[in-house]
């Protein structure tokens, strides 16, 4: 039973074969919460340009693109089940307003200051290189916001980082 547990867990960083299409959908439904939370602290407008780094399934390019109804949407995700499944789930706005590759966070394949937002749910902690990997996330950035919490007024600031 130890290493059903191991094996199913395991899928989390790369999915693959049986136990990875059941992993994908677990993610799907189970990061939504999170990703709702964190998506409804940005303020989102039409047209805007979008990557999700370790996309999964799929299920937040929807939730971006629902937000930016007029923008396109990037995924990136280094499981091959992942990319495909994101793909299968996205298939009718893949290659005009959602693209999904696969690749790794510490090597984005997008020229500099290509997004108005970048999200990493539940991924940051499978990254390689945090350091290499958050320089890239600043790359690709048209600007970097930072939420922090505000003791003094007691709720969410956001400022601008350099």
């Amino acid at each position: 039973m130890k290493n059903i547990f191991k094996d199913f867990f395991s899928q989390c960083a790369r999915p693959e074969g049986f136990l990875g299409r059941c992993m994908l959908r677990f993610m799907n439904f189970g990061h939504a919460p999170l990703t709702n939370w964190g998506l409804g602290h940005v303020a989102f407008h039409d047209g805007m340009t979008m990557l999700d780094i370790g996309c999964g399934g799929g299920a937040a390019l929807r939730r971006l693109l629902k937000r930016s109804p007029d923008g396109k949407v990037y995924g990136i995700d280094i499981s091959a089940k992942s990319v495909a499944k994101a793909r299968n789930v996205n298939k009718l706005v893949l290659g005009s307003q959602m693209f999904v590759e696969q690749g790794s966070a510490d090597s984005l394949p997008w020229e500099n200051q290509k997004f108005d937002v970048v999200t990493a749910v539940e991924t940051v902690y499978f990254w390689p290189n945090l350091t290499k990997c958050f320089q890239e996330v600043k790359r690709v950035l048209k600007r970097l916001v930072c939420h922090h919490a505000r003791s003094d007024r007691g709720r969410f600031g956001v400022d601008e980082c350099r």
